[in-house]
């Protein structure tokens, strides 16, 4: 839906990390419209930014109590790999609790069952989704979101889902590059959570899972 900011009105980015939603927005709103954005470290924040755009670390689970009914949107990205399914009640209501009367809150969250090819790049699939469950994540979140902003107090909830780019398709070889560059990069980062699964014998399986995943990417047409 169309969402409808008025001079002065505010807009919270959480799990803001570079920052780069707020870069965009920023241009598209009013000069006097004010964005937060946050997230738990601040090493991501940018150092050179408009000045009705502000950076603090906080954490969507325990906002400021000075926050209530500030906001006129509050948006939020990919978090599903970040908060336990106890903890998505409480930020979705902290984000209600933040929200004006009449405001909107915008989600954006990927799907772990995401069915892959076979190979190393569905067993790659497979071991994200044990850390999910081994983490206690809300891996059915694509089926339940809807009915947890209702707990939280949400009302007008709309869902559009967007598949990702066929890996296998000419048509979208950019986004296929972009997504495997994401994939990539993940390894190493979610090597503790991958060993901790125990599907995995050593770091070095793992690495070795990842330049499989390379060469069976590049082999496809």
């Amino acid at each position: 839906p169309k969402i409808s900011l008025d001079p002065g009105d505010e807009i919270l980015d959480s799990a803001t990390g570079t920052g780069v939603w707020l870069l965009d927005v920023v241009h598209k709103v009013h000069p006097t419209v004010s964005l937060t954005g946050i997230d738990t470290s601040q090493r991501l924040f940018p150092t050179q930014h408009p000045q009705n755009i502000s950076f603090a670390v906080h954490t969507v689970t325990n906002l400021p109590e000075s926050w209530s009914n500030k906001f006129k949107l509050a948006n939020q990205r990919l978090l599903s790999a970040a908060l336990t399914r106890e903890q998505w009640g409480i930020a979705l209501s902290e984000l209600y609790r933040v929200l004006k009367p009449g405001g909107w809150i915008q989600l954006l969250e990927s799907d772990p069952k995401t069915t892959m090819p076979s190979g190393p790049i569905k067993r790659l699939a497979e071991a994200v989704t044990a850390v999910y469950v081994n983490k206690g994540l809300a891996l059915d979140l694509n089926e339940t979101l809807d009915q947890r902003l209702k707990d939280a107090g949400f009302v007008n909830i709309q869902k559009r889902t967007t598949g990702l780019p066929r890996l296998d398709s000419q048509d979208s070889d950019l986004e296929s590059k972009v997504l495997k560059k994401l994939f990539m990069a993940s390894i190493p980062i979610l090597k503790p959570a991958f060993l901790a699964t125990g599907m995995f014998k050593s770091g070095d399986e793992i690495d070795a899972l990842g330049k499989e995943m390379d060469q069976e990417w590049n082999s496809l047409p």
